[in-house]
């Protein structure tokens, strides 16, 4: 199945925009993602089609995991909405930002440990992620 993206505006441009935030040249995505350099250069600028599975490969390197995308987006369905989960995120972290360092620190050790256990990648990476957070603030 091909994917064509195109417009100015369009996926192919935000994601090149991406690749060049993160210094990542397309020669360094095109041998990432298996692709040539012309294709990675064509397809960030609108002029070709790639296979869906290559723009998976390519959001991935961008670390952009779309399967987490549309899990977490059936979840918010069947939770009755987008602001349940953003909401209560968003009153985790406040309350997170309003405890004593400790507590944050134990609460966040506790995460990591459940999170390196996860199935998902994207969660591993998240806790992996938290891991460094906590040794860059040792207590």
């Amino acid at each position: 199945m091909a994917c064509e993206i195109d417009g100015e505006f369009g996926l192919s441009s935000k994601l090149a925009l991406l690749a060049g935030m993160m210094k990542i040249s397309q020669v360094e995505m095109a041998n990432r993602c298996g692709l040539s350099r012309i294709t990675v250069n064509r397809f960030f600028r609108g002029r070709t089609q790639i296979k869906a599975s290559d723009l998976m490969e390519l959001m991935d390197v961008l670390g952009i995991d779309l399967e987490q995308l549309v899990d977490r987006r059936i979840g918010e369905v069947m939770e009755g909405g987008p602001e349940t989960n953003e909401d209560v995120f968003v009153d985790v972290a406040r309350v997170l930002a309003g405890l004593d360092s400790q507590v944050k620190r134990t609460l966040l050790e506790q995460i990591h440990w459940w999170g390196r256990s996860a199935i998902e990648k994207s969660t591993r990476g998240a806790a992996e992620r938290i891991q460094s957070y906590l040794q860059g603030v040792q207590a």
